[in-house]
């Protein structure tokens, strides 16, 4: 693990940001953001390493609001949310923060009521978080978005709520999730252990509601992670076991996952390999303790925030 950190940390660029792969010209903000959550739950963010990533990312704000992914593109997008969660669990550049909080609660995207003949086979009406502007929601930046309002504290906002019945709307019928559709042309969609890690962290805190929808997603995480090799993949789906451990019928983790978190990293490491910077950063993020994760952080400090009330 310490050689993965070691490159993480010499990976940052002079604008303060990371970029996707070394050798890459650019920053970007979901790299910058992975790394700085990493380095900050593992105890491991320098002062001036979170100053310097937080400016950058800073810099990526549009005067709107919301933020871009990189200074090649400036069109504000889903990155906002990533940017947002980022700043706020380091508790750096809040105005920033609290202005794209704004940005995100009143960015919709594109939702219509599906016809009767409709090859789609989840509700089209349910607002998430799209991509893009115009485009459709999405389970990823909508998992993101309740993550960056979490982290505000923001806890009983109906975008949230819809947000959150979105995402369970979008389960396929046997369990996991696709990126967002379920049924096309009656068939049903095969589901991805990143996307339904993703969304059962954002479900996390709300197992009541979602309890079906929860429990099947998980058995289909659990059947399927002795077979995960790929970094985004198995470090999303040891997360989303952390978090939904708490709160559900998992008592502990699979044996041997750690070694595979382990071997995950060795092989990004390897001379040769192709080196993503957000998916070794996401690799060191499963390694870390319980309490530290951002997604723990953000839903505890939220109900400090609602007992103060």
């Amino acid at each position: 693990m310490d050689a993965a950190v070691e490159r993480l940390q010499d990976l940052q660029r002079s604008d303060g940001g990371w970029p996707y792969e070394p050798g890459q010209a650019t920053s970007f903000s979901e790299p910058t953001c992975w790394t700085l959550m990493a380095l900050h739950s593992l105890g491991l963010l320098t002062g001036a390493t979170a100053s310097s990533g937080c400016s950058f990312l800073k810099s990526l704000q549009l005067p709107d609001g919301g933020f871009c992914t990189g200074t090649i593109n400036r069109e504000a997008n889903w990155s906002t949310a990533l940017s947002v969660w980022c700043l706020s669990i380091l508790n750096q550049e809040q105005a920033a923060a609290k202005s794209g909080e704004r940005w995100l609660l009143e960015f919709t995207g594109y939702h219509w009521q599906k016809p009767k003949n409709s090859p789609l086979g989840h509700d089209t009406s349910i607002q998430g978080w799209p991509w893009l502007r115009e485009c459709h929601s999405w389970v990823e930046p909508t998992s993101y978005a309740i993550h960056a309002l979490r982290s505000r504290g923001i806890t009983q906002h109906p975008r949230l709520s819809e947000a959150r019945r979105m995402i369970a709307d979008r389960c396929l019928p046997g369990g996991g999730w696709n990126y967002g559709n379920t049924m096309v042309l009656g068939n049903e969609l095969r589901p991805f252990p990143s996307t339904t890690a993703t969304a059962l962290i954002a479900l996390h805190g709300d197992k009541q509601r979602f309890e079906q929808t929860v429990a099947r997603s998980l058995a289909y995480l659990d059947d399927t992670l002795p077979r995960l090799r790929t970094p985004w993949a198995l470090g999303w789906t040891r997360l989303a076991l952390r978090c939904l451990a708490t709160e559900s019928a998992v008592e502990a983790e699979p044996e041997g996952l750690d070694e595979q978190i382990a071997g995950c990293l060795v092989q990004q490491l390897k001379p040769g390999a192709r080196l993503r910077v957000h998916e070794l950063a996401i690799s060191l993020l499963a390694t870390c303790p319980f309490r530290r994760l951002p997604f723990i952080v953000a839903v505890e400090e939220n109900a400090k925030k609602v007992d103060a009330v």
